[in-house]
């Protein structure tokens, strides 16, 4: 079984793509790149590079489909789009791979922003997720910032965010949402947690807070495909979550360690296989 992934791409560093398909294929799933821009590195820092246009993008799916099909394809991760023309070429290959494969999930990443930098997309695609992406989605990964931004709803503590969350997929049909970054209120200085509201239930996941003198990039990114990868291995939607979100502590750990910005997923790899530390996941209902 494989992944289509259609996400950023950047030469340096570990984000978009690059996160998902190392995460991705160390956990068992080929992946079939597409890249929605190349830039040189993080947008963080001065870069270059350009977006790609929609007919690009659907010329390269078409060319995929040419060549491989979609049969075995068991689901499609996208993220950074670029421009809302870029998430209808996504929602195209969905129905594509789905009518390959109807047992084929699509994983919406809404990468729109977060607390700390705000937005950094156009409206125009925060209204192509609200409008288009939201009921085309099997699993959908915002983090708080961008649950707002989908649910119209200012969150303003962790019973408004549960709230949010399950009834936003109720509304969109959406089977699993998990929404990242979330504090409870208990501890939220030393701890955050991932909600995940799904067809057999919610649940908390909740680690330490580790501290970074540099801004952490790419966790989003690793996060959904960590995330997808365990909901195709796993029956329970708690088993997932908690090997998600275990296997990213121990990545992030060992970034922080190693005092970067870039996550440290070469040197952590065997966290995404065999967390060393498992954080299991508290049941809300």
């Amino acid at each position: 079984m494989n992944v289509l992934s259609v996400q950023s791409h950047t030469a340096a560093g570990h984000v978009g793509n690059d996160a998902a398909t190392f995460c991705l294929e160390r956990m068992g799933f080929p992946v079939i790149n597409v890249h929605t821009l190349q830039f040189s590195n993080h947008t963080g820092h001065a870069f270059t590079g350009e977006v790609f246009s929609a007919k690009h993008l659907s010329n390269v799916i078409d060319g995929v489909e040419n060549f491989c099909g979609f049969a075995h394809c068991g689901a499609v991760l996208s993220g950074y789009l670029g421009a809302s023309e870029t998430g209808d070429v996504v929602l195209d290959a969905v129905k594509r791979v789905k009518a390959a494969n109807p047992d084929a999930l699509y994983c919406c990443d809404t990468v729109m922003g977060d607390k700390e930098g705000g937005l950094f997309v156009k409206p125009e695609i925060a209204d192509f997720f609200m409008r288009k992406a939201l009921p085309a989605a099997d699993i959908l990964t915002p983090n708080v910032f961008e649950l707002e931004i989908l649910s119209k709803t200012p969150l303003t503590s962790f019973d408004k965010i549960v709230r949010a969350a399950e009834n936003l997929r109720k509304e969109h049909g959406i089977a699993t949402l998990a929404v990242t970054s979330v504090k409870d209120g208990e501890d939220g200085a030393n701890e955050t947690g991932v909600l995940v509201c799904a067809n057999d239930g919610a649940y908390i996941v909740k680690t330490p807070q580790i501290p970074f003198s540099k801004a952490l990039t790419g966790t989003g990114d690793m996060f959904a495909a960590v995330f997808l990868a365990r909901v195709l291995q796993e029956k329970s939607t708690a088993d997932a979550v908690s090997l998600a979100v275990s296997s990213l502590f121990g990545i992030i750990q060992k970034t922080a360690q190693n005092n970067e910005r870039e996550a440290a997923l070469v040197q952590a790899q065997d966290e995404l296989v065999a967390p060393q530390n498992l954080f299991s996941a508290r049941r809300l209902f």
